[in-house]
């Protein structure tokens, strides 16, 4: 329900982000979402919630006004700003922990200014890659605080078009314009040579179809086994993305049969994400610019790569994790596949976790919320059980 004066929309609980894009853009507005249509709402915003428009509004997240929470005894509340505040700082970041979202409001923003987007992909060759991460780090620094620029997203990945014994490199960059607006900021990938570039211009609601995350695609097939891995980044380090490249290619000419795996860099605006202070929810990584996913689906008679297919997946994020040794690692919770510390979860500094168990002790003292990417595990409670 959309409620003009108030410049917000209420939701329940299941919407899906597609639901949500299409429903607004048709009265004139838009709202922060994930960028896959798949995916619902809430339990993106529970985590923080990245997406295409987070430059301009920040996260998912920052962007709610109330939940409706029912508790673990049952108790149904409203959280927001002004009541429960405690739980309202707790949810915007570490949310799965607490209740059942069951409905939620959030702010609405006019449309205008965000109606035209254009993409380009580039396919590059592997002796560009020192070259390309070299150009992308510049453009991280120089280009992501324009608003017109939403973000970068690319990797390796098998493409018999181009190669069937090595990884392509293939990388799009994504603006909130025309291809006028984003020239500037394309000049030097466009002199890296690539071997293919495609161009596509579309109205907001298309994006994600053009991303390759809308409802016909791979990443929204149902019923299918991923093996994951994921860290955040404040920037590219060229020598591990090489060895990520090699490792890509000697595991899948090992396995022919994971050629469908893939190594993801998504690098969204931050612009209106670092407005936010950093102690004012439980999400707890506003510093970074990077989001790094491995991907492996694992097709039915496959079982017996899951092992293997674990270890790249972890030998993958300990690279990337190696590229930055001054930098403690960090799993944005959403991506997490589940043997993740949990302060790479959800923060570093001792007061975050001491206030998120202090609130879990109060709101959840059973630790029923407990089996997504938990504050407090099952045995840890055993074990003060016992005590």
């Amino acid at each position: 329900m959309i409620m003009r004066d108030k410049g917000t929309v209420r939701l329940e609980a299941g919407t899906f982000n597609h639901e949500v894009i299409n429903a607004l853009w048709d009265q004139g507005y838009v709202t922060t979402t994930g960028a896959c249509s798949c995916v619902g709402m809430a339990g993106p915003a529970l985590g923080g919630g990245h997406g295409h428009l987070q430059g301009h509004h920040g996260l998912i997240s920052d962007n709610l006004v109330s939940m409706r929470l029912v508790l673990a005894n049952g108790t149904a509340i409203t959280v927001d700003e002004n009541t429960n505040v405690d739980l309202w700082w707790a949810l915007r970041g570490a949310g799965h922990n607490f209740g059942v979202v069951t409905s939620f409001e959030m702010r609405i923003h006019p449309r205008e200014g965000l109606e035209r987007w254009y993409c380009r992909t580039y396919v590059f060759t592997h002796d560009k890659l020192e070259r390309l991460f070299e150009e992308l780090i510049s453009f991280q620094e120089d280009s992501l605080p324009n608003t017109v620029v939403a973000g970068h997203f690319g990797g390796y990945a098998m493409d018999p078009t181009f190669s069937t014994t090595e990884a392509i490199i293939s990388w799009v960059f994504v603006f909130s314009g025309s291809q006028n607006d984003a020239a500037p900021f394309l000049r030097p990938f466009d002199r890296l040579e690539p071997i293919a570039t495609f161009d596509q211009s579309t109205m907001y609601p298309s994006l994600p179809d053009v991303l390759g995350s809308g409802l016909d695609s791979e990443l929204c097939a149902a019923s299918k086994a991923h093996i994951v891995s994921t860290t955040g980044l404040t920037a590219f380090n060229v020598t591990s993305q090489r060895q990520i490249y090699e490792l890509y290619n000697k595991n899948v000419a090992r396995h022919p049969s994971l050629r469908n795996a893939r190594v993801l860099h998504e690098g969204y605006s931050t612009e209106a994400v670092r407005k936010v202070p950093a102690e004012s929810s439980a999400y707890a990584f506003r510093d970074e610019r990077l989001l790094m996913y491995f991907d492996a689906i694992l097709e039915p008679g496959q079982e017996g790569l899951e092992e293997f297919t674990k270890q790249w997946a972890h030998e993958t994020r300990d690279l990337w994790n190696k590229g930055q040794p001054e930098r403690l690692s960090t799993t944005y919770v959403n991506y997490a596949f589940g043997d993740e510390s949990v302060e790479s979860l959800y923060g570093y500094e001792p007061w975050r976790l001491e206030r998120l168990r202090a609130l879990k002790a109060q709101y959840d003292p059973h630790n029923k919320f407990r089996y997504y990417n938990p504050i407090v595990s099952m045995t840890a409670l055993n074990t003060k059980d016992e005590l």
